[in-house]
């Protein structure tokens, strides 16, 4: 991902002459990236100063913060709010960092989550696992290639079976891509599964998925793409949009970045979305709001952002992404505003949400506890 890579963000944030000539060089010989590139250079650019008044003791309190974080050297964006108490704090951060997890238990729990690996289920019994940031996409004769990380050349390359439909499981801590037989992209987020058919045939461009994607659909007006849900189907044409449906999660949801979509449940009739649209399903009752599509489709780039979003919610995308249980202790009216890039060590980012805001965490045999700092 290039908004967590360190020399890209010497390029964007610091300005750097020979890491700008190298990106662009490299974006110049990769025109299959300049769209990835491009995206992430939006991403990062975007994380920009915002001065604001603060009281005495929010001053004192964020200069000791800044001061710590300045000492580690972090990159960090992020606010919180708690509305119970009518309060907010509201400080962002930029600088650039190298350090170490400073928790040995966290770092054994993260190295345990990368253990596991994305495995591409074939129908036919065969089981092919896979590195994270994998990409893997299918030729229209079947054959199947798989890149990891920023190989130039395939790593794996699958000759095509007789198998019908294959099966994408992406496990907590993982995440990949996947290119369909028609041209459509997947990004497919951690603890998802996707089926979908070695070859398109019929009607419709049928899949199902479970977990969260963000799908960029190739357009065929003779053949609706259908993407089936638990708990509800999205029929597009061509279009990019995001769908969160997590087993067990209270809300499930389709974010319409661009194009149009019509989404089907129990809940009531189809309802067709506009860009910048949510379509939210909760409690067997469904309402559509207006988003900020960014902040349900950062994370493909390896960012969050939120503004408002209850801490818990934050709390569980970070679980997932890192694979690792992260919980909090009365906390419930913690909301955050910012955005955070999500690097490989897990403890850069808590202590990026520590150094901001009035947290501190707790590394426990079972996972890792956010809680109030009264300090």
């Amino acid at each position: 991902m290039f908004s967590t890579d360190h020399y890209f963000l010497t390029w964007r944030i610091l300005g750097d002459p020979v890491a700008g000539a190298f990106w662009e060089r490299f974006r110049e010989e990769h025109p299959e990236k300049r769209e990835d590139i491009d995206a992430a250079a939006r991403i990062v650019d975007s994380a920009r100063f915002n001065p604001r008044a603060f009281t005495g003791e929010e001053a004192r309190r964020g200069r000791e913060r800044l001061a710590a974080s300045a000492r580690r050297r972090r990159l960090a964006r992020i606010a919180w709010t708690i509305p119970a108490a009518a309060c907010a704090l509201a400080v962002i951060l930029l600088a650039f960092f190298t350090g170490e997890d400073r928790e040995t238990g966290l770092e054994e729990m993260v190295a345990c989550a990368r253990e596991r690996k994305i495995q591409l289920v074939l129908a036919d019994t065969r089981v092919v696992e896979l590195e994270s940031n994998a990409e893997i996409a299918y030729a229209a004769d079947g054959t199947i290639t798989v890149r990891e990380e920023e190989e130039k050349e395939p790593c794996v390359e699958i000759p095509p079976g007789d198998a019908p439909v294959n099966r994408l499981v992406v496990p907590e801590g993982r995440h990949a891509s996947l290119t369909l037989p028609d041209g459509s992209r997947a990004w497919v987020n951690a603890r998802t599964t996707i089926e979908f058919p070695v070859a398109f045939t019929g009607e419709r461009r049928e899949i199902r998925a479970s977990g969260e994607i963000y799908l960029r659909v190739a357009r065929d007006s003779a053949r609706p793409f259908v993407l089936h849900a638990p708990l509800f189907s999205v029929s597009v044409l061509g279009t990019s949009f995001n769908v969160t449906a997590y087993p067990g999660e209270e809300e499930q949801s389709v974010v319409l970045v661009e194009g149009s979509v019509s989404v089907s449940s129990p809940a009531g009739a189809p309802v067709v979305l506009r860009p910048s649209e949510r379509f939210v399903l909760s409690c067997g009752r469904s309402r559509v709001e207006t988003v900020q599509p960014s902040e349900y489709t950062s994370w493909k780039d390896g960012v969050l952002q939120f503004t408002g979003r209850p801490l818990s919610l934050v709390l569980a995308s970070l679980s997932r992404y890192y694979g690792v249980p992260i919980e909090h202790e009365g906390m419930d009216g913690v909301r955050l505003t910012g955005k955070l890039v999500l690097f490989d060590d897990l403890s850069t980012v808590l202590d990026n949400i520590t150094v901001i805001a009035p947290l501190r965490y707790e590394v426990r045999e079972n996972g890792i506890v956010i809680m109030h700092d009264e300090k």
